[in-house]
C-alpha cells in the first residue's frame, strides 16, 4: 500500500514530542513537508527529521497536489483559518485540540469538511490510552451499571511555558480549554455522549490575570447522571495530577492508575485486568494510536473516532461553562 503523504503545520512542541517522531518511524506514512511561521524553528526541526520540504507559508503547503492530509499544530486561533484553507484544497485534517476557540468556529469546519467530503480528525489521545479503552469496554457492556456520579480532576502547579495559551484572544480561555477540555471529553465519550440538560461553573484568576487558571464545572446530564470537573495551573502539587473516578449502581472505577470494582456477591471486589504496559508507555503509544487511526480513517478503513461534530457539539458545553461562570448561575447549553 503507497504510504499516505502527510504535511505538518505548527513545529512546536506537540509537533516534536509526538507528531514528528512518531510518523517519522511509520511505515505507511512519510512526512512531505513542514510549515511553521517561525523560520528558525521549521528549519532546525525538519533537519532532525530528515525533511526537506519547509515552508514559513502554510497556503504554500496546501496547494502541494502530493500531499494526502495535514495534522495542524498551531495556536487555537489559527485553526479556523488554516482548517478551512485545508479543507478547501481537499486535504484530510487532523488539529490538534482544541478544534477553535469557540463553538461556532468549531461548527463552521465541521461543516466545511461534511461538504467538502474529508476526514476532519480532532487531536483526543486520552480516547486512545489502553487505560481508557478498558474502562469504557466495562462501562459500555453495563458491568458498572447505571453511572449516576463522575468526578475529574487534572491539577498542575504552573501553566504551560507557552505563552498563547494565556492570551484569550489566541486560546479562547484558559486552563478549563487546555486541561478542563480534554477531562470533560473523556468522561463524554467514556458514557457515549449523554445529553448535557445544565452547567455551572467558577472559574479563578490566581497568577494569571487574562484567563482562567482554576475552574470548576459541574454538568447534569440526561439520566440524572452528575458530573464535577475540577482543573488548575495554580495547585501546590509537586507533580501533574490526573485523577477519574466513575460510580456506578453495580460498580465503580478510577484511572491513572486504572482500578475497576464490581459488586460479586453483594461485596466490592477488585476486577481490574491486567494491562502490559505501564502508565508512561500507555500515555505515549496513545498519540502513536491516534495517528494510526487518523490513517486508517483516511483509507476508509474504519469510522473516524473524535470527529469534527463530537468537538462541535463538547464547545457548546465549553461555551455554557464559561457563561455559566460569568453570570454567576446555572445555565442550559445553547441550542
Amino acid at each position: 500500500m503507497k504510504p499516505l503523504s502527510i504535511g505538518v503545520i505548527g513545529a512546536g512542541h506537540i509537533a516534536q514530542t509526538a507528531h514528528l517522531p512518531i510518523l517519522s518511524r511509520m511505515q505507511d506514512a512519510t512526512v512531505a513537508a513542514l510549515c511553521d511561521s517561525r523560520k528558525s524553528t521549521v528549519t532546525n526541526v525538519a533537519g532532525q527529521y530528515g525533511i526537506t520540504a519547509i515552508d514559513t507559508d502554510h497556503q504554500r503547503l496546501l496547494a502541494r497536489s502530493d500531499i494526502d492530509a495535514v495534522v495542524i499544530a498551531t495556536p487555537t486561533d489559527t485553526h479556523l483559518p488554516i482548517g478551512l484553507a485545508a479543507i478547501e484544497a481537499g486535504k484530510h485534517l487532523l488539529i490538534e485540540k482544541p478544534l477553535a476557540t469557540s463553538h461556532k468556529d468549531a461548527a463552521a469546519l465541521t461543516r466545511a469538511a461534511e461538504k467538502r467530503g474529508v476526514v476532519l480528525m480532532v487531536g483526543m489521545n486520552h480516547r486512545f490510552k489502553q487505560d481508557n479503552t478498558t474502562l469504557r469496554s466495562f462501562i459500555q457492556s453495563g458491568e458498572l451499571g447505571d453511572i449516576f456520579l463522575v468526578q475529574a480532576s487534572w491539577l498542575n502547579y504552573q501553566s504551560t511555558n507557552q505563552s498563547w495559551l494565556r492570551k484569550r484572544e489566541r486560546s479562547g480561555g484558559g486552563v478549563f480549554m487546555d486541561l478542563g477540555l480534554v477531562m470533560l471529553d473523556l468522561v463524554l465519550w467514556l458514557l457515549d455522549f449523554p445529553v448535557a440538560h445544565s452547567v455551572s461553573a467558577v472559574m479563578q484568576h490566581g497568577k494569571v490575570r487574562d484567563v482562567e487558571d482554576s475552574a470548576s464545572c459541574f454538568f447534569r446530564l440526561e439520566g440524572g447522571t452528575a458530573v464535577s470537573l475540577h482543573c488548575s495551573w495554580n495547585a501546590p502539587v509537586e507533580k501533574s495530577q490526573l485523577s477519574l473516578d466513575i460510580v456506578g449502581t453495580k460498580g465503580s472505577a478510577s484511572v491513572n492508575p486504572l482500578r475497576i470494582r464490581k459488586i460479586i456477591a453483594g461485596v466490592p471486589s477488585n476486577v481490574t485486568p491486567v494491562l502490559p504496559e505501564s502508565n508512561a508507555s500507555i500515555f505515549r503509544r496513545s498519540y502513536e494510536h491516534q495517528l494510526r487511526h487518523f490513517l486508517g480513517a483516511i483509507r476508509g478503513l474504519h469510522p473516524t473516532i473524535s470527529t469534527g461534530a463530537e468537538a462541535a457539539a463538547r464547545m457548546r458545553l465549553v461555551d455554557a461553562a464559561y457563561r455559566a461562570s460569568a453570570l454567576g448561575q446555572s445555565v442550559e447549553p445553547a441550542e
